[in-house]
């Protein structure tokens, strides 16, 4: 009895054996919702055929734009797991491996959620039960930080492309003031989150969150900066992949009309609500309509963006299971 009860996490508490079985049900649950979504969108994609009449004219030295993918997709995710380290430091010592299962397993939370919500869920199991709430904001702030890139990056970026391809769009210059104090709003809130947050938890109403919250005053300039810094590496990480799969699928497109044309598509990504459903399509209408302005290949680029979703997305997603289901909940 005295072995049994040592192999029951504290998470569980006293009824443990309830809870275990509660908390095994709902991980498989996660990970056959992950999966049934997976297998659904492989099943209705309909550019198969269109895939299978350009791979059989494609050029061999195409596949070297394949393999600089490939290439850059440890890189994607070991920046990431850098910056989740960084971020639990305070709260937790992690090694480098338990900071990337823990973004694996994010990845497959979040994979069939709105906006990748469910990401939170993989990220915080893999810390220890006391420190699940500090895990949540963390969770947050990182996802802070990708918007505040994504922001810095497309608004710039949007500008040159309407310069370039000279399109009018109604309410252009309002979007983009719109999106600029956005930006502000968020970078200021992002660089004050120390102080903002000291200031809260000594309030009466934020006495209740201060599990959540009173440890970000922690948190330097320094440390808000360099995560901010890896994060835009990644994002740079990211177009490259994107332009490089691009590439691959015939898609060629100078680097002065690639990236601002990627740029302006995760931009208005982020400020549109996403379902798993939809995400691919919502993706690839937004390619079509930025990077076909370059390019009439409407076919390839489509091939394009799912290729690379399948890359950084369900690739991972599969990776990310694996850690999920060997984690004790």
């Amino acid at each position: 009895m005295q072995q049994s009860a040592s192999k029951t996490p504290v998470v569980f508490g006293e009824n443990g054996f309830l809870k275990g079985r509660l908390y095994i049900a709902v991980k498989w649950l996660l990970m056959i919702a992950a999966y049934a979504f997976l297998v659904y969108k492989l099943i209705v994609f309909d550019g198969y055929a269109d895939f299978a009449a350009y791979w059989e004219t494609m050029q061999l030295s195409r596949f070297g734009w394949l393999s600089a993918v490939f290439l850059l997709l440890p890189v994607n995710w070991m920046l990431e797991a850098v910056k989740w380290r960084l971020l639990v430091s305070k709260i937790q010592q992690i090694g480098l491996t338990e900071a990337l299962k823990a973004i694996l397993a994010g990845v497959s939370t979040g994979f069939f959620t709105p906006n990748h919500l469910g990401e939170i869920v993989g990220r915080i199991v893999c810390l220890p039960e006391g420190k699940r709430k500090q895990g949540f904001s963390l969770s947050v702030l990182s996802a802070l930080t990708q918007s505040i890139v994504k922001t810095i990056f497309g608004i710039p970026a949007l500008i040159l492309f309407f310069v370039q391809t000279q399109k009018a769009i109604t309410g252009f210059h309002l979007y983009i003031i719109i999106v600029a104090l956005c930006l502000s709003a968020l970078t200021a809130i992002y660089f004050l989150t120390p102080v903002i947050a000291v200031r809260f938890s000594g309030l009466k109403t934020g006495r209740k969150l201060s599990g959540f919250i009173s440890f970000l005053g922690e948190y330097s300039f320094r440390d808000l900066f360099v995560t901010l810094l890896l994060t835009m590496l990644r994002y740079l990480v990211f177009c490259f992949q994107f332009y490089f799969m691009l590439r691959f699928f015939g898609v060629d497109l100078d680097l002065y009309q690639a990236f601002p044309a990627i740029a302006s598509e995760y931009l208005l990504l982020m400020f549109t609500p996403s379902f798993a459903f939809s995400e691919p399509a919502l993706r690839g209408s937004y390619a079509v309509f930025f990077i076909g302005a370059y390019s009439g290949l409407t076919v390839n680029i489509m091939l394009a963006g799912m290729g690379i979703w399948v890359v950084n997305m369900a690739i991972v997603m599969i990776a990310g299971s694996v850690v999920v289901v060997k984690s004790k909940w």
